[in-house]
């Protein structure tokens, strides 16, 4: 075993001037506060359009329910109003999750801050985690409904014979 002369093992470690390059500073990425700033009017345009849709749902599902309970027929618009409140409410909570995401966006504009860009971006977490859920949620029901339409079906199409 020889001993080589340039091995220092009480020397200071040497690294790359790769690793020791500075990160860009937070400052130096306007493309980041432009693109919140282009995306804020659609949230408010979007939010407002969310909540019109869940307000005239809203009123569907009246009208249907007292048109049902006027021809006798209370179940079925009992049934009509819960599914149209449900999709009233599928269009009323996420514009709710968007006029966050809105405002939090508003803060990091004013204050141009990390903690406020973080705030924006648990806004648009927890937006997207919203749709997420309805999303699944819609997913199952429309799934089950087929189910159930195809089991009619074949209940039917048996009861006569073919």
């Amino acid at each position: 075993m020889s001993l080589d002369s340039s091995f220092n093992p009480y020397a200071s470690p040497q690294t790359s001037s790769a690793i020791m390059e500075p990160a860009p500073s937070f400052e130096s990425m306007p493309g980041v506060r432009r693109a919140l700033a282009q995306t804020r009017p659609w949230l408010i345009a979007l939010a407002v359009v969310a909540i019109l849709v869940a307000a005239l749902t809203a009123f569907g599902a009246l009208a249907g329910f007292i048109v049902m309970f006027a021809g006798r027929e209370p179940a079925v618009g009992i049934l009509v109003a819960g599914v149209y409140l449900s999709l009233a409410a599928c269009f009323f909570f996420p514009s709710l999750f968007l006029i966050g995401y809105f405002s939090r966006i508003g803060g990091y504009l004013q204050s141009d801050s990390l903690p406020s860009l973080e705030q924006a971006m648990k806004a648009q977490f927890r937006l997207w985690f919203c749709l997420g859920i309805i999303g699944i949620i819609w997913l199952v029901l429309v799934g089950g409904f087929c189910l159930l339409g195809l089991a009619l079906s074949a209940a039917a199409v048996g009861a006569r014979g073919f």
